[in-house]
């Protein structure tokens, strides 16, 4: 494993790689937030272009060179079926929980400047260091929405070229070791994210590096300049998840081994070099959030640092690891941590539900990294490996214990899983007697049927399952080719709105956070308005905190506030809206679309927000419906609220914004019973235009955000799909009682439409 260094630029010519493509990324963001002290962004974006390609050319001079680059064989073999995952969705924007929720705020404001401004209360739920979130948003400016996500896949092809350069010192072919790299890449949580915006995998390449260099060091073979290196991937693994502590602690304490085995006196300087370079990527944003919060790494170790902004909480949940409920077996909580990565593939709660299905490589990788280090016949290397493997297994399990921050373990653990497959069978043809080389080609083979058919699994389950749910191109090929116009065209959310749409949004002086799924969508259509969380209860726990959020409405005072809410979220948006003293105005439904002409988020409710003080506006009742209504009372008013269309293409789904009154005697519940009988829908059949037979039933289907009482009126959104065939029909819409009639039905007037559906 051990490469030629060289630092003259004349010895073994250095290449550049994907990795130092990748790398320039990483410094763009690490420099961005060092120079947000210069407030205009026309002056501090060509700096950090600057000062990044300048510290990019001293990285590239000073990186080791080697004799054999990557293997062309790499390329077929590696990346182009992880290109195929990659292709599965990419002509689809990413929908994913967290990337509206809070990532792509967190990306928005800290590549414009200070990420809290003048007006915000915490804009984003969770204020991490923003730094993994503007890398990401470095690839969706670079390269619009849709391929802005190749950031992850390169960023997982330089982690294969990692491994292949790893498992050259036991494997000699280059055929074998891709195919080994492969089967190592060929893991659930790789495979989710290799395609979203989400932003795990950024350090697993820094992490390997460090790891690398730290087990290549014995005492002054290695010079300061690597540890400085090591310390800056370090540092950079950190500040884009302080998860990654639990693998730079062993790696750490790896280097100090090192350092001190074959030296008499330990090199203090080369430590201090190394502890400056951790240090580097971490200083601005943890000074800056100290300096808001009075915690370096809020809201995490409140319990430490004791800011005044947040609870002194146990944030960990069952999700989030090993958490014994039962105090009967409170005394089992440390060995349950020791075993956790064993343990966890048969706690399908912690894990199904949020990050789903997986087939228990971390616990393989667990097993193989606890032989490695054991075991005395091992290669130093391994057992080197081993011991940063084990005790990051520890680390991790006692920390957090979530699958997806464990892909490390799951990438070293299954090299060292490799290595003995290969010295079992290496050993299988040296061992003398008959039953031994059984044995050994035996454990062999099981090993790698157990690799094979884990990544097997996972090409599954990534076929199966995505955490935006987008739909594979084989499954929605017609909506691929669609969405695939605007590759390399996407670069701007607020282009895809129509001028009435912008003009609304940009009325908007400061929005208020009512939920998780929207914050994001907020910042797109309006970057320039401060946000207001309202939806996190821990922001208003403290006496600190409330007087922090009325000195935010003060700023605010006399700008129009509004948010955006989706329809199942209502509920709880308004909900968090009167917890925070905040009422509800005007509301009207809207039809979002999120970078395509197609794919929209149907129904969602765009809210005037009162502040203190303005007479709370309206009041909203959610109640279930527990029978069905009188016949008399199944009786709707029904009007366009805007001017509909005429035509349509065929299959063409369109967004239908319709005025419903409730013309019966008796309230109309919003919710249905235990099994959603009795709930209201708005729907719609499809009529033939001559004869007015019903073609298509049961179309869309909108529900009612809250209970409506006689004489209230609504504006909903229909969602309708245009039938398949051209020509003329008539769009009857109505209103539905799951389980009862529709109102049509029962003598209530309906809406119809003629329609002209074209090619």
């Amino acid at each position: 494993m051990r490469l030629p260094l060289s630092k003259n630029i004349d010895a073994p010519r250095r290449r550049l790689d994907i990795g130092d493509l990748v790398i320039f990324l990483y410094l763009t963001a690490f420099v961005r937030q060092y120079l947000w002290v210069v407030g205009d962004n026309r002056v501090a974006w060509p700096l950090t272009v600057a000062l990044s390609a300048l510290v990019w050319y001293l990285h590239w001079r000073t990186k080791e060179s080697a004799e054999d680059g990557t293997p062309k064989l790499f390329w077929p073999s590696v990346a182009l079926p992880l290109f195929g995952f990659y292709a599965l969705r990419a002509a689809l924007p990413d929908l994913s929980w967290d990337v509206l929720d809070y990532r792509l705020i967190n990306a928005e404001r800290a590549l414009r400047g200070w990420p809290i401004g003048p007006g915000d209360f915490f804009p984003t739920r969770f204020p991490f260091n923003p730094a993994p979130d503007m890398l990401m948003g470095l690839g969706r400016y670079l390269l619009g929405y849709r391929l802005g996500t190749l950031v992850n896949f390169s960023v997982l092809v330089w982690t294969g070229m990692l491994l292949e350069r790893l498992l050259r010192f036991f494997i000699k072919s280059a055929g074998a070791r891709c195919l080994c790299v492969l089967l190592l890449l060929l893991t659930e949580q790789l495979l989710f994210e290799v395609n979203n915006y989400m932003v795990d995998l950024l350090a697993l390449p820094l992490l390997l590096e460090a790891a690398r260099i730290a087990i290549e060091t014995e005492g002054g073979e290695r010079g300061r300049p690597d540890f400085v290196r090591a310390g800056l991937y370090l540092g950079a693994s950190l500040a884009f998840k302080l998860t990654n502590l639990a693998y730079a602690v062993p790696i750490v304490l790896l280097f100090a081994y090192r350092l001190m085995r074959k030296q008499a006196r330990f090199d203090l300087r080369a430590a201090l070099y190394g502890l400056a370079a951790i240090l580097l990527p971490l200083v601005p944003y943890t000074l800056y959030i100290f300096r808001q919060t009075g915690n370096p790494v809020f809201p995490l170790y409140n319990r430490i640092f004791k800011s005044p902004y947040w609870p002194v909480i146990d944030t960990r949940t069952e999700r989030w690891g090993p958490i014994v409920d039962d105090p009967r077996f409170k005394h089992l909580k440390a060995w349950e941590i020791l075993l956790w990565p064993l343990l966890q593939p048969f706690r399908v709660e912690h894990t199904a539900a949020d990050l789903g299905p997986h087939w228990g490589r971390v616990s393989v990788a667990f097993v193989a990294a606890l032989a490695g280090t054991v075991w005395r016949g091992a290669d130093r290397r391994v057992r080197a490996l081993g011991f940063v493997t084990l005790l990051g297994a520890v680390l991790w399990s006692a920390a957090s214990g979530m699958l997806r921050y464990a892909m490390f373990v799951e990438l070293a653990g299954g090299a060292i899983t490799i290595y003995l497959v290969v010295t079992l069978y290496n050993r299988a043809k040296k061992t003398a007697p008959p039953s031994g080389r059984v044995l050994a080609r035996a454990t062999a083979v099981l090993l790698s049927a157990v690799l094979v058919a884990q990544s097997a699994a996972a090409c599954v389950y990534a076929y199966r399952f995505e955490w935006g749910s987008r739909p594979t191109i084989f499954r929605m090929p017609e909506n691929h080719l669609h969405d695939a116009r605007h590759l390399l065209f996407d670069r701007s959310a607020r282009g895809y709105l129509s001028a009435e749409e912008r003009a609304r949004f940009d009325e908007v002086g400061v929005w208020v956070e009512s939920g998780p799924m929207t914050s994001g969508i907020q910042v797109l259509f309006n970057q320039s308005a401060p946000q207001l969380c309202v939806y996190m209860p821990e922001f208003f726990a403290t006496e600190e905190s409330r007087q922090r959020f009325a000195r935010a409405l003060e700023v605010s005072k006399g700008k129009r506030l509004a948010t955006v809410c989706m329809a199942d979220e209502f509920k709880s948006c308004t909900e968090h809206l009167r917890r925070a003293g905040l009422g509800v105005g005007k509301i009207s439904a809207v039809s979002l679309p999120y970078y395509s002409d197609r794919a929209r988020f149907a129904t969602s409710y765009f809210m005037e927000v009162l502040p203190p003080g303005s007479g709370g506006g309206r009041d909203f009742n959610i109640t279930a419906a527990n029978a069905a209504l009188a016949g008399g009372d199944l009786r709707a008013a029904l009007s366009w609220a805007r001017t509909p269309p005429a035509r349509l293409r065929a299959g063409e789904r369109s967004a239908l914004h319709v005025l419903v009154k409730n013309a019966g005697r008796a309230v109309w519940p919003s919710l249905g019973g235990a099994r959603q009988n009795f709930r209201l829908f708005l729907g719609n059949h499809w009529l033939d235009a001559g004869d007015g037979r019903v073609l298509v039933n049961d179309d869309g289907r909108s529900s009612f955000p809250y209970d409506l009482a006689p004489g209230d009126e609504i504006e909903l959104l229909l969602t309708v799909t245009a039938p398949r065939a051209p020509g003329a029909y008539v769009l009857e819409v109505d209103v539905l009682q799951e389980g009862v009639s529709w109102f049509g039905l029962k003598g209530s007037d309906t809406l119809r439409l003629k329609l002209k559906v074209e090619d």
